[in-house]
């Protein structure tokens, strides 16, 4: 059996089109961009450490302040039921709230805590303080868009 595989990328939109021929059963096509292509990287770094699409995840973040609060219940319904993530504001990130955030993650159990790496480090040193700890056990810990 032969398989023939024939790539171009399209210079205007970073949009690679893939031909796939050969086998009785598929005959191809289809589009990924670089974006797409991120993200499968994303996904196969996050499995070398048991992590796949739809485990349970917390992200420490930001609420995004520009979109209207009807966009963002809309977009907190996606991280949860489509994304198995729930969302721990970082605005609310404080040692009065701590308790109850702690208290969250322990009955969530989340597989894996995903935020800036400030935010994680903050939340850290608080639960430090407190003498607080988690009593389940993370896959991983991911921090984004910030140095180390």
């Amino acid at each position: 059996m032969t398989s023939n595989k024939i790539e171009t990328e399209n210079a205007s939109g970073g949009c690679r089109v893939r031909f796939l021929s050969g086998l009785a059963i598929f005959c191809g096509v289809w589009y990924n961009t670089k974006k797409d292509t991120k993200e499968a990287a994303r996904w196969r770094g996050l499995g070398w450490y048991g992590i796949t699409q739809g485990s349970r995840s917390v992200m420490l973040w930001g609420s995004p302040i520009e979109l209207s609060q009807q966009a963002q219940l809309k977009n907190r319904i996606k991280e949860s039921l489509l994304k198995n993530r729930q969302i721990l504001s970082a605005y609310h990130l404080s040692e009065q709230e701590l308790a109850k955030q702690v208290t969250f993650l322990n009955r969530y159990k989340p597989e894996y805590l995903y935020g800036y790496a400030s935010i994680l480090t903050a939340f850290a040193q608080m639960m430090e303080r407190r003498g607080l700890s988690l009593k389940i056990t993370l896959k991983a810990v991911v921090s984004t868009s910030e140095m180390l």
